[in-house]
């Protein structure tokens, strides 16, 4: 690389050159479509040249490795009987319950079906499009955990006043890792709990749905709050700030805070001081939830690109509309129908909730309201 290349690299927009700094390394992959992006003319604004685009077909070819990934890897793989294997006791391993209802009793594996065969649940409501695809295989009491969990966050993040661009699509495989049992060896293709992938895309792990966050879980708002909806609405905070400034999102890439803005960031979480990208999606579900926010957060948000409310806090149950209409013909299972149709968020917004204590990661949200993470996107 030359002199000149490497200064184009490692430039920013004026607008977020006080906040971050990004600089040039060897290890980098200079033919990733972003990289290319960085070293291309800019704008007289200083802003990128087909920014979007750049990372829309970075994005594209990522989660097309991910999906392949997690098809060929993923699943439950036993070496032995499955004598002794209980739901219950494996709390950490929640695709045990999709293993041990497999169709086909007689195989000692299960594995994620072919995604031309997933469940697709539509609707359009409150102002926006929603596809969700899921395993048509999974037991149906997993599925509507899951797809709950989904609706819960996507409440709390109307009610919070944010509008939400369509079309946005969730996808939930069966199994995002393998599992070999009895060694309980695992596998992990994947290896996130959730992550975003521009421009609305939303790929979500069994792993959300555990009693427990798992030992490797980051230091994160979610992880604090003990909510695993707040896991999804991290990446709905992606998703919005890339919707809502794509240019600034993608000027992100390989940056990290400069040494004024890297406490400010890991005031919110250790996860938020990682780089930009994730204190803008950890400010955003602490913002959701209702938790104490000091003015320099919100400053460095708003220079970052960081979404904000389109419009007031609801003040009655937000969402009652929501998932209302339901692509029915390709649901028949009346649980599933109704879980989704039971979109609207089951508690008020906390108020004032600090960052400071955590206890456990529950399926449950107690009145200070709660989160989870290991890789968040």
């Amino acid at each position: 690389m030359t002199p000149e290349q490497m200064k184009a690299f490692e430039t920013v927009s004026s607008n977020l050159a006080p906040y971050v700094i990004r600089e040039y390394s060897k290890r980098l992959d200079l033919e990733n479509p972003i990289s290319q992006a960085y070293l291309h003319n800019r704008d007289q604004d200083g802003t990128l040249k087909g920014a979007r685009y750049a990372s829309i077909k970075y994005a594209s070819a990522l989660f097309s490795e991910h999906v392949n990934s997690i098809q060929s890897k993923g699943g439950v793989f036993a070496d032995d009987d499955e004598e002794g294997l209980q739901l219950g006791i494996y709390a950490e391993y929640p695709e045990i319950e999709s293993f041990l209802n497999r169709s086909d009793r007689r195989k000692s594996h299960d594995t994620n079906s072919h995604p031309a065969r997933a469940l697709k649940i539509t609707t359009e409501a409150e102002g926006f499009q929603l596809a969700i695809f899921t395993d048509s295989t999974e037991p149906v009491t997993l599925r509507d955990r899951r797809v709950e969990q989904v609706a819960d966050a996507l409440s709390r993040v109307i009610k919070a006043g944010f509008s939400i661009p369509s079309p946005l699509e969730f996808y939930l495989p069966k199994y995002s890792r393998g599992i070999h049992f009895p060694s309980f060896k695992v596998d992990a293709p994947w290896n996130s709990f959730a992550e975003f992938y521009a421009p609305n895309k939303i790929m979500l792990s069994p792993q959300l749905v555990s009693a427990s966050p798992p030992m490797d879980a980051p230091d994160s708002v979610a992880l604090k709050l003990g909510n695993p909806s707040a896991v999804i609405i991290h990446e709905i905070g992606h998703f919005l700030h890339f919707a809502h400034s794509p240019e600034s999102f993608v000027d992100l890439f390989y940056t990290k805070f400069s040494p004024r803005y890297q406490q400010v960031a890991n005031d919110i979480s250790g996860y938020a001081a990682r780089n930009p990208h994730e204190f803008t999606a950890e400010f955003f579900t602490a913002a959701t939830f209702g938790c104490t926010i000091r003015p320099e957060h919100g400053d460095l948000y708003r220079a970052l690109g960081g979404p904000f409310p389109a419009h007031s806090v609801h003040q009655g149950v937000a969402g009652r509309a929501f998932l209302a209409e339901l692509n029915k013909s390709q649901l028949n299972n009346q649980r599933t129908l109704a879980a989704i149709a039971a979109i609207q968020p089951t508690a008020e917004r906390s108020r004032n909730v600090t960052l400071l204590a955590s206890s456990r990661w529950t399926g449950q949200t107690p009145a200070a309201g709660r989160i989870n993470s290991r890789k968040l996107h």
